[in-house]
């Protein structure tokens, strides 16, 4: 079981990653019948990924993950890197990033236009607390 903190401090319990659509539905902003996508990252995905949370970065910005934790991830090779990030993504648009920085701890921070969206919060929580199979 891995424990989850993020933006703002949650935490749960992490299963493997799965490909999977989102029963919540209804939250204020949400474009209706677009699922949240949970996904593993590719080697090929890491330059994008890290693009994507620097992107993200602003002054004053409560960020839990950013651009420097994945490089300095990035010492044990990229495919290890890759085997520990996740996204959470809608339409194409990356909405969550997490990195299992050890094996009790997933390292998540949201998109800052994302840090509202209910359906993502409950999205999150769901596939961070479902039993590892």
């Amino acid at each position: 079981m891995t424990r989850v903190c993020g933006t703002p401090a949650v935490c749960a319990h992490l299963a493997p990653a799965q490909q999977e659509q989102s029963q919540y539905g209804g939250a204020e902003g949400e474009i209706e019948g677009m699922a949240i996508v949970l996904g593993e990252t590719g080697v090929d995905e890491l330059s994008e990924v890290v693009g994507v949370l620097r992107e993200w970065q602003y002054d004053g910005a409560s960020i839990q993950l950013h651009p420097g934790d994945l490089g300095w991830f990035w010492r044990f090779g990229a495919e290890a890197t890759a085997a520990t990030v996740r996204t959470w993504s809608r339409d194409g648009q990356t909405l969550a990033v997490g990195l299992q920085d050890h094996p009790k701890l997933l390292r998540l921070t949201i998109a800052p236009d994302a840090q509202r969206d209910e359906e993502l919060a409950q999205q999150l929580v769901e596939d961070v607390t479902k039993p590892t199979v």
